[in-house]
Parts: structure tokens; C-alpha cells; sequence
């Protein structure tokens, strides 16, 4: 694409509309990286989208050209909505059925095997027929039974246990960690906005030239990142965000350890953090 085509190609891009993000909650914050995660690989395999998956992307496109750029959701759980995180799910009702078929399934691998019963235990049972490929544990917790602080020491002393009984492999090492250093570079290094520039050019299939992304992000700003610093950088780790899970799930273990700073708008937040 030329320069002269490029430019108005690009013309629904501007920076200004990004302002608002800093009145976002740290939660708030997190649904739009979440948002932008979620389109971006929901374009890159458009073609296996079902009509709903297709109309959803295509909002999701029509909000950025827009320059709507603040997706929003839900943050707090509602009230009949059991609290959970990507590591701690409560059962749900619809997956019922596949622990009944997974029960079957460990049945006939039982019987073919010639390991009788096995373990009263579900998840014990489910591993010694080798179904349990996930690392998943069925477990009961009576939260009448316990303070909230007795129930955590006694997680913390039954997940190695567990752990160990179901020959469960340790979760590879994570190389990243999100930090208040990190929610510093998203801010300051325009992540948010570069991720939807990322986002148009996997839409038109073009590359936008370093320099031009600099025009764009910077314009005569004061806070100022050239070109090589953005290629380098920021445009790595904007896409590292978009492609690599461990980055939106170490946020989540970020605000897991902030609870307490959840609410408070993320301008508000560096200023606790310093």
C-alpha cells in the first residue's frame, strides 16, 4: 500500500480517543487487553468462526474503524455468578455430562486394562486410566467448615500432596511476570492503542512502516519513542500480548495480589505503587 493510500487508509486512527484509558479501574484496564486478545486470534482463524463467531468479529472491527475504543464488559462478578479465575473454575452445571462420560470412558479403560475398581477417589480414578491429561482435581471444600485462612492452609499443604499423588508435571517456568513495572511499559509505551494498529494491519494484510507508527503514537508529543524503539520494543511486546497466554494470565495473578487496589482508577494506582 503507498504512503498517500496508507494515510487515509489510517485516517480513522487517533490518538486522542485513547485518553480515557487512564480513568479505567485496573480491572477495567484488563478487559480491554482481554477484549483485543480475543479479537486478534479470533481474526487470525476467521475462516473456522461460526456465524455468531463471524458477527462478533466483525463488531469487533467496526468498533475500532469507529475509533470506539474502549470495548467495556463486566468486571465484577455478578451476585449469581460464582467468583472464578483462569486456575480455579467451579464446576458448572453443562459439564455434568462430560464427567459422567469421562467416568464411562475410565470404565472401559478399567475393565480393558484389568485394574478392577481402582481409587474411590474421582480424580486418583481418573488418573490411573489416564484421562486426567490436564492436571485437573475434582475436589469438595465446605467453606462452613473453616475460617477463609484455615481453608488457604490447607490448600497449601494438599496442592503439592495432590500433586504428587496424581503424578501431576509441574507448570512450565514462566520467563514473564507481570509487575507494576510492566503496567507502566502498557501505559507509556501505548501498547493499547498499538495492539488495534496490529489488529488493522492483520485486517488489510499490509504492514504499517515503523516511522508511520511512530506519526501516529506520538504525533508532537512531549513523550516521545522513535521508530527503533518501537520496533524493538514496544511492537514486540504489544504482539506478545496479543499471541502469548502467559502474558493476560500473569495480569490476572496481578490483580489477584492487588485486590485491594482493584477498583482504583490506573492513574491513581502508579501514584499507590510509588
Amino acid at each position: 500500500m503507498k504512503r498517500s493510500e496508507l494515510k487515509n487508509a489510517l485516517s480513522w486512527f487517533k490518538y486522542d480517543n485513547y485518553d480515557v484509558i487512564w480513568d479505567l479501574t485496573l480491572e477495567e484496564f484488563w478487559v480491554e487487553i482481554d477484549r483485543r486478545i480475543i479479537g486478534y486470534n479470533m481474526l487470525k482463524r476467521c475462516t473456522d468462526l461460526d456465524d455468531a463467531g463471524k458477527n462478533q468479529l466483525l463488531i469487533h472491527c467496526d468498533k475500532i474503524i469507529c475509533g470506539d475504543v474502549l470495548f467495556g464488559g463486566e468486571t465484577n462478578t455478578p451476585e449469581h455468578i460464582l467468583a472464578s479465575s483462569y486456575a480455579i473454575v467451579p464446576l458448572l452445571r453443562r459439564e455434568i455430562p462430560y464427567c459422567v462420560a469421562s467416568l464411562k470412558l475410565a470404565e472401559m479403560a478399567s475393565e480393558t486394562k484389568g485394574h478392577g475398581e481402582g481409587s474411590e477417589y474421582v480424580s486418583q480414578y481418573f488418573s490411573e486410566m489416564g484421562v486426567n491429561s490436564k492436571g485437573r482435581i475434582v475436589v469438595t471444600m465446605n467453606l462452613m467448615e473453616a475460617s477463609s485462612d484455615e481453608l488457604i492452609e490447607h490448600l497449601r499443604m494438599l496442592i503439592p500432596k495432590w500433586k504428587k499423588q496424581l503424578k501431576t508435571p509441574e507448570p512450565e517456568v514462566r520467563d514473564y511476570r507481570f509487575g507494576i513495572s510492566t503496567l507502566k511499559k502498557v501505559l507509556n509505551y501505548r501498547l493499547i492503542p498499538l495492539m488495534d494498529l496490529i489488529f488493522w494491519e492483520e485486517l488489510k494484510d499490509t504492514k504499517i512502516p515503523f516511522s508511520k507508527l511512530e506519526e501516529l503514537l506520538y504525533g508532537e508529543s512531549d513523550d516521545y519513542r522513535t521508530a527503533d524503539l518501537i520496533k524493538a520494543t514496544d511492537y514486540p511486546l504489544a504482539l506478545d500480548f496479543l499471541t502469548t497466554p502467559t502474558y493476560i494470565k500473569s495480569f490476572q495473578d496481578y490483580i489477584i495480589k492487588n485486590d485491594y487496589l482493584k477498583d482504583a482508577k490506573i492513574r491513581d494506582h502508579l501514584v499507590f505503587e510509588d
